[in-house]
């Protein structure tokens, strides 16, 4: 029956695209983004600390040591993610900044007892506590903590995504990512070099390398989402979804870069879980960007070109460590990349069976391939102050 190459090609395409058809699935609309453990602190008695004969002075304090303490206690027990961490860090800086313009190096302020700020590290392989005597060891360690609940929040919202609340639900994903990417901009330009004689241990997520690295990635994140839109339109451009996707991959690999740029023992204290979800990440992201660009290869009926970036696609997935185990590192995103892998692994297969079989283009060489140019849509949003909610303590 099948004895002409017309019957066995007939065969093939009736395969290749029940293939096509049966593997269509829904959009995937969630992108991977880093779930940052909370900083820790002990709480503080700022009004029995700090020296004052003044009623208004004293009730400054106090309320001060409310709103640090009640912070504290959300950064130990509240859910990552959950709106009432970042409110209850937004109700303390106005104290803080209060603080390091009414007491820090003001020459008339007396303590009773030492005032020492004791903080853990959120991504940080150890979670000892590291105590500094320094108003700028805390003002860092609030904002990154405030920066990481943000992101969270992020990373929350994300994980409820559905097609039926995608379009909403990715605005408010992006707008906590830019706004966590402002926060650590902030950080790293304004508070870190504001902060002399920094001693050598500190909590890993306090070296400017890493504060510009989370900042990339709430950036990529963020820039993700604009890839996952511009795919679910009707009519979006191909050549335009690269650009998007580059741009994703361009960020990671920044945030890698930082990584690597580290020097000393405290590049290897960060969390292995950190590392290795920046490297998949990068990995993934260079994937999608190769994917994308074969795709508009194909569209243009050059199939070996098309092939040819997909083979490295296919090879960037090759490298990202897929977890097999719940207690894996990356085991919190492994639907995910199981998704995004099933889905490129489709289209690597599809055009190069068709080139196997019926065109026989020749395929290009990865160095001779030309590198996915980025376009960025996606930008911090600068993190303002509050006003201090005091400026002098009698």
């Amino acid at each position: 029956m099948w004895g002409s190459w017309g019957g066995w090609l007939s065969l093939w395409f009736f395969f290749f695209f029940f293939d096509i058809i049966m593997e269509e699935k829904a959009p995937i609309l969630r992108v991977p983004i880093f779930k940052f453990a909370h900083p820790t602190t002990k709480q503080i008695s700022f009004h029995t600390i700090i020296r004052s004969s003044d009623a208004k002075s004293m009730d400054d304090l106090t309320k001060a040591t409310t709103a640090r303490n009640e912070m504290a206690e959300q950064l130990e027990k509240g859910e990552p993610g959950s709106s009432t961490v970042v409110a209850a860090i937004e109700r303390y800086i106005p104290y803080m900044y209060g603080l390091v313009i009414g007491v820090e190096g003001q020459p008339h302020i007396r303590l009773n007892d030492p005032l020492c700020f004791t903080w853990t590290s959120g991504i940080g392989s150890s979670k000892k506590s590291t105590p500094e005597y320094t108003y700028r060891f805390e003002v860092v360690m609030v904002l990154i903590s405030y920066g990481f609940a943000l992101a969270n929040r992020a990373w929350a919202l994300n994980e409820t995504t559905t097609e039926a609340n995608f379009e909403e639900n990715s605005k408010q994903v992006a707008h906590f990512l830019r706004l966590a990417a402002g926060v650590f901009d902030y950080v790293h330009i304004a508070e870190l070099p504001r902060w002399v004689n920094m001693p050598a241990v500190r909590p890993v997520e306090t070296f400017p390398h890493i504060t510009t690295a989370t900042s990339h990635m709430c950036i990529a994140a963020a820039q993700d989402l604009t890839v996952k839109k511009a795919v679910a339109k009707t009519g979006t451009s191909k050549a335009v979804v690269v650009k998007l996707a580059a741009e994703v991959w361009r960020r990671y690999e920044a945030a890698q870069d930082e990584v690597k740029a580290a020097t000393g023992d405290w590049k290897k204290a960060l969390s292995p879980t950190f590392v290795k979800f920046l490297e998949a990440s990068m990995l993934l992201g260079r994937a999608n960007a190769y994917r994308f660009a074969g795709m508009v290869q194909q569209e243009a009926q050059k199939l070996g070109l098309a092939v040819s970036y997909l083979n490295v696609a296919a090879k960037c997935l090759q490298d990202i460590p897929m977890p097999t185990k719940a207690s894996s590192d990356l085991a919190p995103w492994k639907a995910m990349l199981e998704e995004q892998k099933a889905e490129i692994e489709h289209f690597h297969r599809a055009y190069t069976n068709e080139n196997d079989l019926i065109v026989y283009d020749k395929l290009t060489d990865e160095k001779l391939l030309d590198v996915p140019e980025p376009k960025g849509l996606m930008t911090p949003v600068p993190y303002n102050p509050p006003y201090p909610a005091f400026a002098e303590i009698h």
